[in-house]
Order: structure tokens, then C-alpha cells, then sequence
């Protein structure tokens, strides 16, 4: 088999792999486009939907960089392994300029996939916070003091029963609010800590910054 058409087959398998790597960014961050609508009209209150879209605003941004970073995590990757079999076939005189050509064409192509993922990124989470009417001039930073890593774990709590000691020694930057306390002066102004709702069985049904 011709040099030639072995290195070309090597770029068209690497430009294949971008592309698919590609494709599967594009649709997950479309698949949170649709999510994110879904979430933004379930909450049909107008008082509290303009306080959840500030929320859903920030965790979109961070999903936009986490896309962002995993796409130059790939791009890292994608790399890496080219450099493999570029680098023995520069190692062997009679290949290696070919190579070195092959290989400046492949790098550009993929930086130029890779770029263009990451463009089309920021124009869709730009255009999704649009359409949810926020201005990002006029955003006000996220308040909430509890750590993401806290409220994946507190979503654990939903429909449990914790005791009450335990739960505010764990999460003390929540407030747990227990019936009847709902309408306390606490409640009412320290709206930038995450408040835990309990029901009249001690069951906690919910939360929500206020």
C-alpha cells in the first residue's frame, strides 16, 4: 500500500473521530437546551419563575464552560494520539516529509472542528439566555451559598425524614424551615441562603433560595 494513501487514510480516521466527538457535544448541549425549557416552563409563577431563571442563567453558563472545557479536553486527547503514528513516520528519513505535511494539514483541520464546536457553544447558550429574557448586562452573580457538590447530595434528602440536628450540622448554610416557620421574619429577609421545606410529617418536600 502507497505511503500516501496509508497516511491519508490516518487523517480521514482522525478527522472522522473529531467529527463524531463533535457531534456528540452538539447534541447534549442540545438536549440541555430542551431540558432547561422544559424546567423554565414548568415553573409558571411569575414571581418565582424570574427568580429560577436567574438560577437555570447561571447553571447554563456553567454547563457552556463545561462543554468548553471537555471539547479542549478532546481536542487534548484527539492530539495525543495523532502524535503517535506522526511521530514514528517523522522518525524514518524517507517518510518524514511527507509526514510533517500530512500532519500540519490534520492539526489545522482538527483545531479548525474543535474551534468551530466551541463557537457554535457560546452562540447557543448566548441565544438560550436571550429567549429566556435575561439581560447579561443586568445579571446579579449567584447568590447561593450552598457548593454544588452539597446540592447534588441534598437532593438525597427529598421525601426523607432527617433529624433535624443531624441535617443542620451537615448543611449549615441552609436554613431548615419547619412548619409554621414558613412565614418567619428570618424566612422572609435572608433570601440569599438556600431554605430546606418540611412538611407537617417532618418530610422535606422541597427548597428554594429566597
Amino acid at each position: 500500500m502507497p505511503l500516501e494513501l496509508v497516511l491519508a487514510l490516518i487523517g480521514t480516521a482522525a478527522l472522522w473521530g473529531t467529527l463524531v466527538a463533535g457531534l456528540r457535544l452538539h447534541d447534549e448541549t442540545m438536549e440541555l437546551r430542551h431540558e432547561l425549557r422544559r424546567v423554565e416552563a414548568w415553573h409558571s409563577d411569575y414571581g418565582y419563575t424570574s427568580r429560577a431563571i436567574g438560577t437555570l442563567a447561571q447553571v447554563q453558563k456553567l454547563a457552556e464552560s463545561g462543554v468548553g472545557i471537555g471539547t479542549d479536553t478532546v481536542r487534548g486527547i484527539h492530539h495525543g494520539i495523532a502524535s503517535i503514528p506522526f511521530g514514528i513516520l517523522e522518525a524514518i528519513p524517507a517518510t518524514r516529509d511527507t509526514t510533517r505535511v500530512v500532519r500540519a494539514i490534520h492539526d489545522q483541520t482538527a483545531d479548525t472542528v474543535y474551534g468551530a464546536i466551541n463557537l457554535v457553544n457560546r452562540v447557543l447558550g448566548k441565544g438560550l439566555r436571550r429567549g429566556m429574557g435575561v439581560d447579561e448586562k443586568k445579571e446579579e452573580p449567584y447568590r447561593g451559598q450552598v457548593s454544588d457538590a452539597e446540592m447534588v447530595d441534598f437532593r438525597h434528602f427529598i421525601d426523607t425524614r432527617p433529624d433535624p440536628a443531624e441535617f443542620r450540622l451537615r448543611y449549615p448554610d441552609v436554613t431548615l424551615v419547619l412548619p409554621g416557620e414558613v412565614t418567619t421574619a428570618d424566612y422572609r429577609a435572608d433570601r440569599s441562603r438556600f431554605h430546606a421545606l418540611v412538611d407537617e410529617g417532618g418530610r422535606i418536600s422541597g427548597g428554594e433560595f429566597r
